[in-house]
């Protein structure tokens, strides 16, 4: 009886001290007491994820744009599945299927990406089944090409004939300018030219007058 008094005595005390504990805890927060990442849906046996890639690019000239991009297709394993060309309002559109072994899906994309420039991307994925390796497994990159959009550059508005004080009066300092240049220029030319010819016959008649005037 003893033992079963004691007994029921320590659990009260075991009892007391966990609630005594848990009100002293500051601000009664909760705490992380285990963390186990949360696994995803993985692709069936089998199988794996791969993805496929829609590419809409602006470039210089559609056709040369296409050659390429196939050429960088076989350059990464791949080949051409299929191409669709139009044209409207003039302008060549063309949109190309693509297939490429998965491990080159990066690879062909970048080079695509150095045809023109990016308008949009969309990027889907999907399970597929896995052959002897990823060389045997295909994924796909749509490319669609369209030409740059032409800028157009509007004429400036013709200016009206009117009343310009500024423009008057930068013609008429103009021309000033022009007319003392102008006699600039003369005086220079009859300095260099008559000057000497009129200095010696200034020497000349000189001399004559003082031998006259001793005389």
């Amino acid at each position: 009886m003893e033992a079963y008094a004691m007994k029921t005595r320590l659990s009260l005390w075991s009892l007391l001290s966990l609630l005594v504990l848990a009100a002293c805890s500051p601000g009664g927060a909760p705490r992380l007491i285990g963390a186990q990442p949360r696994s995803g849906v993985s692709a069936p046996a089998g199988a794996r994820v791969v993805y496929t890639a829609y590419l809409t690019l602006e470039v210089a000239d559609v056709n040369a744009a296409a050659d390429r991009a196939i050429g960088y297709a076989g350059d990464y394993g791949g080949y051409l599945v299929e191409s669709r060309a139009w044209t409207a309002e003039g302008r060549r559109y063309e949109t190309l299927t693509l297939a490429v072994p998965v491990p080159n899906f990066d690879g062909l994309r970048a080079a695509l990406l150095g045809l023109g420039t990016l308008v949009s991307e969309t990027v889907s994925s999907e399970p597929k089944p896995i052959g002897r390796d990823d060389w045997n497994t295909f994924t796909h990159i749509v490319v669609a090409l369209q030409p740059v959009r032409s800028v157009i550059v509007l004429p400036a508005p013709p200016r009206l004939w009117g009343w310009d004080p500024g423009r008057t009066f930068s013609q008429a300092f103009g021309v000033t300018f022009g007319l003392f240049a102008f006699l600039a220029d003369v005086l220079i030319w009859v300095v260099v030219v008559i000057g000497p010819f009129a200095l010696v016959g200034w020497l000349v008649w000189r001399l004559v007058r003082r031998r006259g005037s001793r005389a």
